[in-house]
This record gives C-alpha cells, structure tokens and sequence, in this order.
C-alpha cells in the first residue's frame, strides 16, 4: 500500500507537529501550541470565509494558523488572495517536501514541508499583529463552540488518546 500525501494526511502531519514540544530553535517554542483544531470550521464559521487548516492555541497573543497546500495550483490560486486570513499571530504554509519554494512564501508567512514522517520548519513566520481586534472573543467561542460540539471532554480526549495532560490535538 502507498502512502499518498493528500489534504487530510498532510493537515494531521502539521496538526502533529505543531503539537510536538521538542523544539530546537526560539521560533519553535513559540509555535508549540497547547489546543490544535484541524480543520474547524465547525468552530469558526461566524468570523468569515477564510478557514485555516490548522489552528493552534498557545494564548491569547500566540496562535498559529496553517494552511495546508498539496498542489502548486492550490497554492497559486491562494496567492491571488489578499491573505487577510483573519487567525494566526503567526501564519505557515504546510505542503509536501519542496512542493513550494520558501521564496514563493508572502511576506511574513512562514513555510513547514510535511512528510510521513513528520514536519520540518523551512522558513520562520514573522508575528502578525492580528488582523481581528477581539481575538480574545474569537478564541473564547472556539472553545465554546469545540466544548458545545463534544469536541472537548477530557474523558473523550483521553479514550481517543488525544489528551497527553500537557495539550489537546482535536
């Protein structure tokens, strides 16, 4: 059987690996995120078209959106976008290994190739100041939202083995 890097596998790498805290350099540290929604649009669909792939939640100043990409078209066609993703105090492409070139990343944005192995940092984000003033409000009806939608019960997470008592991979 081949392993076929798709959009789902490829979200649950980044997911994975934004959960992982075995971190090496400054930048990684700040992306090790304590709650990780893949895919949630169940959760945000009150603040806009634009949905991340990845969301994760360290704070209230330190959240990280990642947008998962598995062709170059997709990408492209992303590009024409004005990027106004409204998560994300740091904002990272996820593709296959060398599916996007770390220079064809908008300014700002960083860049993390997944392979079935795992995830590797390949160009560091830069802060955002977060485009959506009540972020605080935004992650508030998150949670509300993952806790009303079942998503968040630690007997769930811990059966499911998504709760390791230091983070939540949803």
């Amino acid at each position: 059987m081949s392993y076929e890097l798709n959009h789902k596998h490829c979200t649950r790498l980044a997911a994975t690996w934004l959960s992982n805290r075995a971190t090496k350099t400054t930048i990684d540290s700040n992306l090790r995120c304590r709650i990780i929604l893949q895919e949630p649009t169940n959760y945000l669909s009150m603040y806009g078209d634009e949905q991340p792939d990845v969301l994760g939640i360290w704070g209230a100043n330190s959240t990280v959106n990642i947008e998962v990409k598995v062709s170059r078209s997709d990408f492209f066609a992303d590009a024409k976008k004005l990027h106004n993703h409204p998560y994300g105090h740091y904002k990272i492409y996820a593709c296959p290994n060398g599916l996007i070139k770390p220079e064809e990343i908008p300014e700002k944005w960083g860049l993390v190739y997944i392979s079935k192995t795992g995830g590797k940092l390949i160009k560091e984000p830069i802060y955002h100041e977060n485009d959506v003033k009540e972020v605080t409000v935004i992650m508030a009806n998150v949670m509300l939202n993952a806790i009303r939608a079942g998503a968040i019960t630690s007997d769930h997470l811990r059966r499911k083995g998504q709760w390791d008592g230091k983070g939540v991979v949803l």
